[in-house]
């Protein structure tokens, strides 16, 4: 079993679960592979992974909430692979929407099996049976309830019945499956139970070591053991030192955070930015950053990052934080500036790219901290960017070349 969870939409960031999950199944291959940029470098993938995992054993790559990738040609991928795996070598996509064309349906005939909506749900007379079962015996109109607020998803038919076998009666149309999660799973632990919960619950993944910083509770590895032992919608991960949560968890938990205060909320999300830093994941450090609105921090890891997995967000993100970020906490970091008017070239951003280069420019004229090397190497630098503005001009470009070389 391969399992890859997906966390949101960053490409990068999937390619890299991808090789972490074959990793950790004992599976390297992947490790010197690009994510895929072409038809070309897909279908060398793909002959990869038919030519490594051919044979007698049988593989069950299980990739989870691909729903919150959002990548259409990802799924064109997945198709194009299904086609040429091997009978040993089966691939499993779990997520909330279709993904899967009429085409593509009728292409891959009888290598496809689909598990709908209404095969995960119960219908009227399938939860009358369940519920019976269960030891409720429920009137016409409870039951009527019970399929109303659950829509027959087992997990929300199980809480429904919980609340009506302690209260002796469903919830009303008021309440929804979290609240009723939420009584139901965490509000009979212990406060620091629940602390850890409300705290840990921003994390996509953690481990004991992260549970410790983040909360900066001692006993925080206790527990998660504890916990864990209960099973309590904390699921260990193959490597066995991750962890990561029930989605209906992570949101009953998240609901939980954004009720902490304004002081707490900034200390633990600059508490997950310090983390996400200090091991090289700048793009989570980044997003933990700019909601705890510690912009200058957010600019540090920029500047740590050089634009390399900046290169993997989209430009409206960052020209959104350059709208909000101040304009002195800018000027604050020239080399930033310089990473940043790089990356606005590349995305064609040309007017935000000249606003930075003004601000760099200002900086070094009116920044008195700076020495004069620090001075001439920034210009030399901005200038070797501008030069990427010349490219129809040889002549400008050498121009500039020169000067930065100067």
């Amino acid at each position: 079993m391969i399992r890859i969870s997906i966390y949101f939409d960053n490409l990068s960031v999937f390619w890299q679960s991808v090789q972490k999950a074959f990793a950790f199944a004992g599976l390297d291959f992947l490790d010197n592979y690009s994510c895929p940029s072409d038809a070309a470098s897909a279908g060398m993938l793909a002959d990869e992974l038919c030519y490594s995992l051919s044979g007698q054993t049988s593989y069950y790559i299980f990739i989870d909430d691909f729903h919150l990738l959002g990548e259409p040609h990802v799924a064109d991928f997945f198709c194009m692979l299904a086609n040429r795996l091997p009978e040993n070598i089966h691939l499993i996509v779990s997520g909330r929407n279709a993904f899967l064309s009429g085409k593509e349906i009728l292409r891959l005939g009888k290598k496809l099996y689909q598990i709908h909506t209404r095969d995960l749900c119960l219908n009227r007379q399938e939860l009358s049976v369940y519920t019976h079962r269960c030891g409720a015996s429920l009137n016409e109109d409870q039951l009527n309830t019970l399929l109303y607020s659950s829509e027959g998803w087992f997990s929300a038919v199980y809480l429904n019945l919980c609340t009506f076998f302690e209260n002796g009666h469903f919830p009303d149309h008021t309440s929804n499956i979290y609240d009723m999660f939420s009584s139901a799973m965490i509000a009979p632990l212990s406060d620091a139970q629940q602390k850890f919960l409300t705290v840990m619950g921003l994390a996509d993944e953690f481990t004991v070591e992260m549970a410790l910083f983040i909360t900066g509770n001692p006993k925080a590895g206790q527990i998660l053991s504890l916990m864990t032992s209960q099973n309590a919608f904390i699921t260990p991960l193959p490597d066995g030192v991750s962890f990561r949560f029930h989605h209906m968890m992570k949101e009953c938990t998240q609901r939980a955070f954004a009720m902490l205060s304004h002081e707490k909320q900034t200390d633990f999300r600059n508490r997950y930015g310090q983390w996400y830093e200090s091991r090289g994941q700048f793009l989570q450090a980044l997003a933990a950053y700019n909601k705890a609105l510690n912009y200058d921090a957010a600019l540090a890891v920029i500047q740590k990052d050089a634009g390399i997995l900046l290169a993997s967000l989209s430009p409206e993100k960052v020209l959104a934080f350059l709208d909000v970020c101040p304009t002195e906490i800018l000027k604050n970091r020239p080399l930033a500036l310089l990473v940043l008017m790089r990356r606005m070239f590349t995305w064609h951003q040309i007017p935000k790219m000249m606003e930075l280069k003004q601000l760099l420019t200002d900086t070094i004229a009116e920044d008195n901290t700076l020495s004069e090397e620090e001075r001439k190497n920034l210009s030399g630098e901005c200038d070797l960017i501008m030069s990427f503005l010349m490219y129809n001009d040889i002549t400008g470009m050498s121009v500039l070349h020169r000067q930065a070389s100067s």
